[in-house]
């Protein structure tokens, strides 16, 4: 009862503990983005331009032989602007890629920092309407709404540095039996990695 006053659940409460437990951090809060608004949040951006390095189905199933069939078509290799539709099927599939899941998480972080590059401020003020539009139930979450502007700043600013990565992923890590003490480290060294160094005092 107390998660949902405050805008969460306790799905999204067990899941915060549980990335809690897996990576060492604190997490505060939680944004949840419906995947529907976010392919209407791409078709307002205009689309998203990303280098496509593999083919990628969009839609198929497997049939009884373990074949995928009914494919509806392919995004092709190459530099591509994608549409709503086609930029959550290359963030979302799976098949065909050789590493499966861990293909398609690098390929949802290409996604997330491709639209973290190209929202400049001119894109968003010329396509205003679209994106409000867009953004209708695209966000849930439990930021207060006092914190909001400090969000937004920061994200503004995040646009000026490039993200670290931490694989949690083999050969790094075994995702049968992990290593919980080693991801905690790993994830500190990549926390330390992008924090400021403090400016010398004299």
């Amino acid at each position: 009862a107390d998660s949902v006053s405050r805008g969460s659940s306790p799905g999204i409460e067990a899941t915060k503990d549980a990335v809690e437990g897996a990576t060492g951090l604190t997490v505060q809060f939680y944004v949840l983005i419906d995947m529907n608004g976010f392919a209407r949040l791409i078709d307002a951006l205009g689309g998203v331009t990303i280098n496509v390095t593999e083919r990628v189905p969009v839609g198929g199933r497997e049939d009884e032989y373990g074949d995928w069939v009914d494919i509806a078509w392919y995004i092709e290799p190459g530099l591509q602007t994608l549409d709503g539709e086609n930029a959550q099927w290359y963030a979302r599939s799976r098949h065909g890629s050789a590493r499966g899941d861990y293909d398609r998480m690098e390929r949802q972080r290409e996604l997330q920092v491709a639209i973290l590059e190209q929202m400049s401020p001119s894109n968003v003020l010329m396509r205003f309407q679209e994106i409000a539009d867009a953004g209708t139930d695209l966000v849930q979450t439990d930021i207060p709404e006092a914190m909001l502007g400090t969000f937004v700043n920061l994200a503004a600013k995040a646009k000026e540095f490039t993200p670290v990565r931490v694989e949690l992923a083999p050969p790094a890590v075994d995702p049968e039996y992990p290593d919980y003490q080693q991801i905690h480290s790993l994830v500190a060294a990549g926390v330390a990695e992008a924090s400021p160094v403090p400016e010398p005092t004299e």
